[in-house]
C-alpha cells in the first residue's frame, strides 16, 4: 500500500493504517514528509483504497514503530493513550507486523555481520573478503572486463586478498574466486531466507520472540 497527497504524485510505502474517530494512524515504511493537502491510500496501480482528503492536521510521529497521525477536525491526538489499549485485533496486527519486519531487519544484519566477521581461504591460502559490498565490486570488475574485452578494449583485472594490496588476475582465475565466494556465501544467504519465512508465519509474539537468528551453526 502506498500513501499519495492530494498535491503531489510522490508514492509513499506504507504498513498498514487505522482508524480511531477522527484520527487515522499510517504505519510507515520510511520517511514521510509533512503534507497539509490531505491523501489517499492507494495500492501499486494507483488505484484509491481509502480517501482521507479531508485529514489535513498532522501530528507527531509516535514512539511505537514509525507511524504518522492526520486528523480530519482539528481535535487533539493523544498518542500515549491511543496506544495504551494494545486489546484491539487490529493494533495488536500493526503491532506484530512491524515487530516481524524489525526481526528480518536483524536477520540481515547478522547476516552482514557474519560475512563482514567471516572471510572466506581460498585455495591459494589467502583470505578474500564475503561482504556483500565486496561481491558486488567483484562482479562489477568481471563485467566491466567481459564489456571491455567486447570492444577490443584492453582491461586490466586486480584483485586483494583481505589486508593485501590489489595485484593483476587473469579472467579465469577471477571467475573461479567469484564462483568460490557465490558457493561460500550461498548456505549463509539460504538460512536468512528460511528465518525470514520462519518470521513471516509467526502469529503471536511469543512465536516471533521464539524464532532464532544465528549463522555460526
Amino acid at each position: 500500500m502506498y500513501l499519495i497527497y492530494n498535491n503531489s504524485d510522490e508514492k509513499y510505502a506504507i504498513r498498514a493504517y487505522s482508524i480511531k474517530e477522527n484520527v487515522v494512524t499510517i504505519q510507515t515504511k520510511g520517511y514521510i514528509p509533512e503534507n497539509n493537502s490531505g491523501f489517499k491510500i492507494v495500492d501499486a496501480n494507483g488505484e484509491t483504497i481509502d480517501d482521507f482528503s479531508k485529514f489535513t492536521i498532522k501530528y507527531n510521529n509516535t514512539d511505537i514503530g514509525a507511524a504518522i497521525m492526520y486528523s480530519n477536525d482539528g481535535s487533539t491526538a493523544d498518542v500515549d493513550e491511543y496506544y495504551e489499549n494494545y486489546s484491539s485485533i487490529a493494533q495488536m496486527k500493526i503491532i506484530l507486523e512491524n515487530a516481524k519486519l524489525s526481526r528480518i531487519d536483524e536477520s540481515k544484519t547478522k547476516l552482514a555481520e557474519w560475512l563482514n566477521a567471516n572471510p572466506m581461504q581460498y585455495s591459494d591460502g589467502n583470505y578474500y573478503s564475503v561482504t556483500e559490498e565486496k561481491q558486488t565490486l567483484l562482479n562489477s570488475n568481471l563485467t566491466s572486463y567481459e564489456r571491455a574485452t567486447s570492444a577490443g578494449i584492453a582491461y586490466p583485472l586486480k584483485w586483494n586478498s583481505t589486508g593485501a594490496e590489489c595485484t593483476e588476475w587473469t579472467y579465469e582465475a577471477l571467475v573461479g574466486l567469484s564462483l568460490a565466494i557465490a558457493a561460500y556465501v550461498a548456505p549463509k544467504v539460504a538460512a536468512q531466507q528460511a528465518v525470514e519465512l520462519e518470521i513471516k508465519a509467526c502469529e503471536t509474539m511469543e512465536q516471533l520472540q521464539a524464532v532464532v537468528i544465528d549463522y555460526d551453526d
